[in-house]
């Protein structure tokens, strides 16, 4: 029996995983301590890890120095905020204190600490900070009466340079060492899969019918699968030309 043809160019990265997932699984009944071929099983394993790894931090690149930079000049503006609301805390005046009050509850609202959150939940919770600071209108007043309005801006101005900043960063990750890595990868378990592959077929051929054709067979529904969803998105593709046309 022999296993379909299929390119492994033409999948994305998360169809080749789903192949290497499945390939893995169907393959794993078989006990391959005992065989002289185990490596052509334990590399794709191996392989197959790596990817899904690999695929992983190129989606989750990490922090450069100039997003770090960005960000604590957004969590200086941060702080500077609540220390001239808690200053105003103790004011003589009754109307300043309660528009610090209302100023430094609605920070606690979205996180007095968010210095100490991740970038993404940071950034999401400060947005909705300044979000209510421009449309509620008890905050707006508290605003005006202890004139806090240049560190509502300054927030502001630091959070949108950390955005900025963050997607510079992942154009930059993803534009430069990252595809070819990915690559990389993507090529080594299309070769330890087809390796397999044509053991697969070798081993089906002397033996007929038994373990190894019923591997082949749910590797081939499994190719077939992905094939088929290749097909809709490449019609669906052809489609949307046509209607732009």
């Amino acid at each position: 029996m022999k296993v379909e043809k299929f390119s492994a160019a033409r999948f994305r990265n998360a169809e080749l995983i789903s192949l290497g997932d499945d390939s893995v699984r169907i393959c794993k009944v078989h006990d391959w301590s005992t065989s002289p071929v185990q490596a052509l099983y334990t590399n794709t394993e191996s392989s197959l890890g790596k990817f899904k790894t690999q695929v992983n931090k190129a989606s989750t690149t990490s922090e450069t120095a100039e997003v770090r930079e960005l960000d604590a000049q957004f969590n200086h503006s941060w702080r500077a905020g609540k220390l001239y609301c808690q200053a105003y805390l103790l004011s003589p005046v009754k109307a300043e204190r309660e528009a610090a009050t209302v100023l430094y509850d609605l920070a606690k609202t979205h996180g007095i600490n968010l210095h100490n959150e991740s970038l993404p939940v940071q950034n999401a919770n400060a947005r909705l900070y300044l979000k209510d600071c421009e449309t509620i209108q008890n905050v707006k007043d508290a605003i005006a009466a202890i004139q806090f309005q240049p560190f509502v801006d300054r927030i502001k101005t630091n959070l949108d340079n950390v955005e900025a900043g963050i997607v510079n960063r992942d154009e930059k990750a993803s534009s430069e060492h990252r595809e070819i890595e990915t690559k990389e990868f993507r090529v080594k378990l299309t070769s330890d899969l087809n390796s397999l592959y044509q053991y697969l077929e070798l081993m089906s051929e002397l033996n007929g019918e038994g373990e190894f054709t019923d591997m082949l067979m749910l590797i081939n529904e499994s190719i077939r699968k992905i094939e088929h969803s290749i097909s809709i998105r490449s019609k669906q593709a052809k489609e949307e030309e046509v209607v732009e046309e």
